[in-house]
């Protein structure tokens, strides 16, 4: 998820192109959402666990990284720290509730959402591990499977 002309907002694009640089891992299929969360409709309905990686406001530093399950979310009060009008995440409330329990954020806090083509060096630094965290998410799901 992310505007990648809105600095950090582009976290989540950004994240995806390094992904798309590493070997593909056998059973995960990414999807570039951007700030479409409606087109993710047919996603929710039809795919099994989800992975979101996406900049959020959580009120911590910026850089901060953040791994939260989606059915310990406040969804009424999520539009405080979304970044995003429709997030995927209250479609998934409102349509496949049953779903929260599927999915699973990893974000940043971001810096700067104001126009621009690149991240801030606070989340540009927390790349590395939010890369990791993301492989080792995918790995702890395979194993569950």
């Amino acid at each position: 998820m992310g505007n990648p002309v809105m600095s950090d907002d582009g976290l989540g694009p950004y994240i995806l192109k390094q992904l798309k640089k590493m070997p593909q891992i056998r059973g995960v299929s990414y999807y570039n959402a951007a700030t479409d969360s409606l087109s993710c409709f047919q996603l929710l309905k039809d795919t099994g666990k989800i992975l979101i990686v996406d900049a959020l406001h959580g009120g911590y530093s910026p850089g901060t990284t953040y791994r939260i399950r989606a059915n310990r979310l406040n969804l009424d009060s999520m539009h405080m720290f979304s970044l995003h009008e429709m997030h995927l995440l209250h479609l998934a409330a409102r349509f496949f509730p049953e779903r929260l329990r599927e999915i699973t954020v990893l974000a940043v806090e971001p810096e700067n959402i104001e126009p621009g083509l690149s991240l801030s060096a606070m989340v540009q630094s927390a790349v590395p591990l939010l890369i990791r965290l993301i492989i080792q998410e995918i790995s702890r799901i395979k194993t569950v499977i």
